[in-house]
């Protein structure tokens, strides 16, 4: 399926649907990925990927450790396939999310993550249950939110009830009395 050209999330879904499992868990995106990049299905036992101490790794390799299940050539174009589709990789410091919330809001229906999403090549901008991304239609009922709506409304929030002169004053004072207790303590002990 994915050679033919199918997505990872479509893959998933129809595995699912099929009721075909893996150990009675459902497909993701990710346990797919691992399955379609892992050499092991090709006879080949690799040892040693990641290094470990800033080393750059020298993984050991051994070609027909065991029946293959898959040849390699199949492997190689699936691999093929799976990097021309994926998007582009920034370097990690480039790669913080553009959405305000990312990490902080939860789905009040099945309590998995909000993840934030663009639509119509940016176009739009949403957020939506982490599960209903994942999985696809029906898998969650929580709907999708825009999120410049919702990033105004918490931003205005904050500032309303946060960062308020009173608020504002109060952490002052507190700054100057930990400032002040930390000086004392450092004269004694000088």
């Amino acid at each position: 399926m994915s050679r033919r050209g199918l997505g990872l999330k479509e893959i998933a879904r129809d595995l699912n649907e099929r009721g075909i499992t893996i150990q009675g868990r459902l497909w993701y995106k990710r346990r797919l990925h691992y399955l379609l990049t892992n050499e092991a299905y090709t006879g080949t036992s690799v040892w040693g990927r990641t290094a470990k101490d800033g080393q750059p790794p020298d993984p050991v390799r051994v070609e027909n450790a065991w029946p293959a299940i898959i040849s390699r050539e199949l492997f190689e174009s699936v691999g093929r396939g799976l990097r021309e589709r994926s998007p582009k990789v920034q370097p990690l410091r480039q790669a913080g999310s553009r959405f305000l919330l990312s990490g902080l809001l939860r789905c009040g229906r099945c309590g998995k993550a909000f993840v934030g999403q663009g639509a119509k090549g940016g176009q739009f901008a949403y957020y939506v249950c982490n599960t209903l991304h994942r999985e696809g239609s029906g898998a969650c009922d929580a709907p999708y939110l825009s999120a410049p709506k919702l990033e105004d409304l918490v931003t205005e929030k904050v500032l309303t009830r946060i960062l308020n002169e009173g608020t504002i004053v109060e952490l002052v004072q507190m700054v100057a009395e930990e400032t002040d207790a930390m000086a004392a303590e450092l004269n004694t002990q000088l």
